[in-house]
């Protein structure tokens, strides 16, 4: 990934074409690839979309990780299929594809509710234990043939299957009482607006970059409750600003204004004619 505090203005300006940030980037080639996507999706039978699922999974999430695991110091340590740590337009479009074979045919809603979140708790507890396993006790003979975080990459079998565990536990949440509705109606259209706002390079380095450090060196129980502390403090400030925004640009008729000029610049009935 670029170190996007140092790039220019210009790459604040074209953040696509630059990389400033690596979803934005990768969503953007993934957009133009969805009518296709789609389009093979719902071609799928049943048992296609199923055993398109378990190939994914094995191939990208197991077999692609191998290099991770280097036990006999034969491998290359970058990742089979190039998929860059998860940082990519590869692992996004393979993500959406899991997404709507399950959304299609509903893989995995048969699951009750305390066994996904049971799941995710064992996948997420499995990757951070491996981790700490690998920095503190595992022999210094095996360190340097397996990655400390191999089961904390995006593309991982633990990190994929949290996030599929999310995936089924959020996708029965349409039906909410009125007023947590009310709330998820009101935070859902500013959310990606978080991650611009708290990933912009002016934010990161001037400030995020360094200031909680600190936290390492607390206890776990009250370091993790700092983390949280802060995370839900920099998601409302993100969400708060982007509510703003749109407050200025009704205020602008920002949205009018572009409908207006989308109408001037299409074609006129006559002139499809």
């Amino acid at each position: 990934m670029p170190d996007t505090a140092k790039l220019p203005l210009l790459a604040m300006l074209a953040p696509v074409s630059h990389r400033t940030y690596w979803y934005f980037t990768a969503y953007a080639a993934l957009f133009f690839l969805m009518p296709l996507l789609n389009k093979g999706l719902s071609a799928l039978s049943r048992q296609e979309a199923r055993r398109l699922v378990i190939s994914i999974l094995a191939v990208f999430c197991v077999a692609g990780m191998l290099p991770c695991f280097n036990m006999a110091g034969s491998f290359s340590k970058e990742d089979v299929f190039l998929l860059g740590e998860g940082y990519g337009v590869l692992w996004l479009i393979l993500l959406y594809i899991l997404g709507g074979c399950i959304r299609l045919h509903g893989f995995g809603q048969g699951v009750k509710a305390r066994y996904l979140l049971a799941g995710y708790g064992v996948t997420v507890l499995a990757g951070w234990y491996f981790k700490l396993y690998m920095e503190q006790d595992a022999p210094q003979a095996l360190r340097p043939l397996v990655e400390e975080n191999a089961l904390l990459y995006y593309p991982s079998l633990t990190v994929t299957a949290a996030a599929l565990c999310l995936l089924l536990l959020f996708s029965r949440m349409k039906q909410l009482p009125d007023r947590p509705a009310r709330i998820v109606r009101w935070l859902t259209p500013s959310t990606f607006a978080v991650y611009l706002i708290h990933e912009h390079p002016t934010v990161r380095a001037g400030l995020m970059s360094g200031r909680f450090a600190g936290f390492a060196a607390d206890t776990p129980l009250v370091m993790l409750i700092k983390t949280l502390l802060v995370s839900a403090g920099i998601f409302l400030a993100g969400i708060l600003i982007d509510q703003l925004r749109l407050m200025l640009f009704r205020l602008l008729r920002l949205q009018q204004g572009l409908d207006w000029l989308a109408d001037k610049l299409s074609p006129s009935d006559e002139a499809q004619a």
